[in-house]
């Protein structure tokens, strides 16, 4: 049975392993957009109607 709790814990952390690459790739998202709203709230404000 050793063999069955060896598959198993492959299988964690495989898990473990594709989480993580999901939390970075979700970070980089976050710093993204982040950084574009940044830019957008400093830009200059509306232009006044004719």
């Amino acid at each position: 049975m050793q063999s069955a709790g060896a598959v198993v814990l492959a299988s964690r952390l495989a898990e473990s392993e594709q989480r993580g690459r999901h939390l970075e790739n979700a970070l980089t998202s976050r710093t993204t957009i982040d950084q574009a709203l940044g830019i957008v709230m400093g830009g200059p404000g509306p232009s006044p109607a004719a």
